[in-house]
């Protein structure tokens, strides 16, 4: 096939740094360009080592905003300028806008995102009769180094536990004749939401 011609037009860059509360640069931070009317340009940068970031080109225009998405590294979203949107609750109508392309890149589009509070767990754990069981649960980090053990009430709720923001895995433990289970459980603390799970069982 020939004549798979393309003419592209030039475009313009949104770029800057993100810190965190300290101005230290922060690695590996999403930061996505959207409209004020909430629809996504489809172009998102990432943070390296130095916190620095610069998108992709998109066309000219007044009504781009962007928002750092650090929720995996324990940090809330930020909304430019300054607007935090904990989880995905992020209002793009009220971010401030940047213009592009009148005439150039809008460099200096920073953040400074505040770490995330601890979130609480909290759930149950049931036989296969739907009963609740008592026993413990135990958190460890994905490393595998142990966080804490909780233990859970004669109806088998185990509840408000704090967990500082991170990748752990939840494991039952104590039921006599009951099988262990285990997940994965990512705590976004206040940058995502907190967790309650249910834990099912059954016999050996």
């Amino acid at each position: 096939a020939t004549g798979i011609d393309f003419d592209l037009d030039s475009g313009f860059t949104i770029s800057g740094t993100v810190f965190d509360e300290g101005f230290s640069p922060i690695d590996g931070v999403g930061v996505c360009i959207h409209r004020t009317d909430g629809s996504w340009t489809g172009v998102c940068g990432g943070s390296g080592p130095d916190g620095t970031y610069s998108t992709d080109a998109l066309p000219a225009g007044n009504d781009y905003t962007a928002y750092a998405i650090g929720d995996d590294l324990g940090y809330i979203r930020e909304m430019w300028n300054n607007i935090e949107c904990p989880g995905s609750n992020c209002d793009f109508g009220t971010a401030d806008a940047i213009e592009l392309g009148n005439p150039d890149n809008a460099t200096g589009i920073d953040f400074n995102l505040n770490e995330a509070d601890p979130a609480f767990i909290s759930g149950f754990i049931r036989n296969w009769n739907d009963e609740g069981v008592g026993g413990y649960v135990q958190l460890v980090q994905t490393d595998g180094e142990f966080f804490w053990s909780y233990w859970v009430d004669e109806n088998g709720n185990f509840t408000d536990w704090e967990v500082p923001p991170g990748d752990y895995i939840l494991l039952t433990g104590g039921h006599p004749g009951l099988i262990h289970k285990s997940f994965d459980l990512k705590v976004l603390g206040k940058a995502g939401l907190n967790y309650t799970q249910r834990q099912e069982q059954c016999c050996q």
